[in-house]
């Protein structure tokens, strides 16, 4: 059993740009936003019932609806951020003392909101599905994983679709040395 927590924090971003109109007069701005973010946790458990088989998973909450934001400049098209509440599961199958098979699950919702959605208390969510395997060689072991993320939501500006579809595949791979 785990618990994590994640003290807020500022992020402070510096700019400035230059602007030109169509008479060629410039404009140089700059400023310095801020966002303060809230206080976040998580908690984790991981169960081995046998020396072959783990099971882990965790939940992540943080209540972003309460970052604080201030802009250098007005910006009437901010939106508050919504709350993150992440999900994941994972399990482990070993079936030779040399080999591990891998596989998990994640939702993860993002923090914004698009246009027009039905539900605005939170964002559309990220499924992520991984499978991997851990290979015991010489005095460490080789890591290889396979993630497929995705995320859809309907987005009210799209003219022919109607929904934004972002979709990612990964291939890691690794060595892990033991010492």
């Amino acid at each position: 059993i785990g618990l994590k927590v994640n003290p807020g924090y500022t992020v402070k971003r510096e700019w400035n740009y230059t602007i030109e109109n169509d008479t060629l007069e410039t404009a140089v701005l700059s400023g310095t936003d801020e966002m303060n973010v809230a206080l976040g946790y998580a908690l984790g458990v991981s169960i081995q019932p046998t020396n072959f088989f783990r099971i882990a998973g965790d939940i992540s909450k943080t209540n972003h609806s309460s970052n604080e934001f201030t802009f250098a400049s007005q910006d009437s098209t901010h939106r508050g951020w919504a709350d993150q509440f992440i999900v994941s599961l994972g399990i482990e199958f070993k079936p030779l003392p040399w080999l591990s098979l891998l596989g998990g699950y994640r939702s993860m919702p993002e923090t914004f909101i698009p246009d027009g959605a039905a539900i605005t208390e939170r964002g559309p969510a990220e499924n992520s599905f991984s499978a991997g395997a851990s290979i015991k060689i010489l005095e460490g072991y080789l890591d290889v994983a396979y993630e497929n993320r995705s995320l859809k939501y309907y987005d009210q500006y799209f003219s022919n679709t109607n929904y934004v579809l972002n979709s990612i595949e990964n291939i890691s791979v690794g060595y892990r040395y033991i010492f």
